[in-house]
C-alpha cells in the first residue's frame, strides 16, 4: 500500500485562483480524472492507481479543502466550484478529452461536468464510471453528523470533533469485515487535520445543500447525457446500498447499474479486485 507520506511525494501542485490544488498525474495512455468523495482524499485510489496506470493516464485531485490541499477557512465552498477546478487542471495540462471515475459526492462533480458537454470551450467527458454517490435528490441519505455540520452548531461540532468520533463515525461506512486498520484510520484523521481541514468540517459539506438547489439538473444530466455511463455500489453501503440500487434503477434511464456483495460504501478500498474487473471491462 501507498503511504500518505510517498503519495504526497509522488504528487505535484497547480494554482487555482490563488489556492494550492494538490493532483496526482501518472500513467500513459487515454486519460482517466479520478475523483473522490467525503471526507477523503485522491489517496482513495492507492490500490487502483498500479492497475490503472498500466493502461492509462490518471489524474486525481485532492478537492479545495481536502487532503494536500489548500483549506481556507473563510470560504464558499461548492460543488460548481470544485468541477472548475478540475476543467482548470485539465486545461492546465491541455487534455481535451477524459474519463470520469467518481465516488460519493464526486458523483454530483461528475454530473456538473456532464451537464456542461455542450459548452465547446471546456474539455469534454467521454464516460463516467460513478460509485456509491446520490444521483437523485431523493436518494440523498445525510448520515447524522453531517446534518448536524450544516446546522447553526456546524461550527461547534467541527471545534469538538475528534480522533476518536472520526473514526467510529468512518469505520459505521464500510461493511463490518472490511473496517479498516488502526493505522489506516489514523492516516485518514491526519489527512483530513492537514492545515486544519478537521475544523472546517461544517464548511465541507457544501454539497448537501447544493444538491437541494441543483439536483434536478445534475439528475438531468445524468439522464440525458450522450456518454457510456456505469454505477457500482456495496450491497451493504449504509447510505446507497440495498433497496437504494433497485430504486435506482428504477428511476434511472442508464441501466448499466451493477452491485458488490459484502461491500460498504467505499467499493474502490474495499474490494479494488472487483471494481478493477468493473473498471476494465466497462472502459
Amino acid at each position: 500500500m501507498i503511504s500518505i507520506e510517498q503519495w504526497k511525494l509522488d504528487g505535484q501542485y497547480f494554482n487555482y485562483q490563488g489556492h494550492q490544488i494538490f493532483f496526482r498525474d501518472e500513467g500513459h495512455g487515454d486519460t482517466l480524472v479520478c475523483i473522490h468523495g467525503f471526507p477523503v482524499s485522491s489517496w482513495d485510489w492507492r490500490f487502483l492507481l498500479p492497475e490503472l496506470t498500466k493502461r492509462y493516464r490518471v489524474i486525481a485531485i485532492d478537492m479545495l479543502g481536502f487532503g494536500f490541499s489548500d483549506k481556507p477557512k473563510k470560504h464558499t465552498y461548492s460543488v460548481i466550484e470544485q468541477a472548475d477546478i478540475h476543467v482548470a487542471l485539465l486545461n492546465h495540462l491541455s487534455i481535451n478529452q477524459y474519463q470520469l471515475i467518481a465516488h460519493d459526492f464526486g458523483t454530483l462533480i461528475a454530473q456538473e461536468l456532464l451537464s456542461r458537454t455542450k459548452a465547446f470551450d471546456q474539455p469534454l467527458p467521454t464516460s463516467l464510471f460513478a460509485m456509491s454517490g446520490s444521483i437523485f435528490p431523493e436518494l440523498s441519505k445525510p448520515r447524522f453528523i453531517q446534518k448536524l455540520l450544516i446546522s447553526k452548531a456546524g461550527p461547534l461540532i467541527s471545534n469538538l470533533f475528534n480522533e476518536k468520533k472520526f473514526v467510529n463515525s468512518f469505520q459505521q461506512v464500510f461493511a463490518e469485515s472490511n473496517r479498516p486498520d488502526d493505522q489506516t484510520t489514523k492516516d485518514y484523521w491526519q489527512l483530513l487535520c492537514e492545515k486544519e481541514g478537521n475544523r472546517i468540517l461544517h464548511h465541507l459539506n457544501f454539497f448537501i445543500t447544493d444538491r437541494k438547489n441543483h439536483g434536478h439538473r445534475w439528475a438531468e444530466a445524468w439522464q440525458t447525457a450522450n456518454v457510456s455511463i456505469r454505477y457500482l455500489a456495496g450491497q451493504s453501503d449504509p447510505m446507497y446500498g440495498g433497496d437504494t440500487i433497485q430504486t435506482l434503477k428504477n428511476l434511472s434511464q442508464k441501466k448499466d447499474i451493477q452491485s458488490i456483495s459484502g461491500t460498504g460504501h467505499f467499493p474502490h478500498i474495499e474490494a479494488p479486485n472487483k471494481v478493477i474487473e468493473s473498471l476494465n471491462s466497462f472502459l
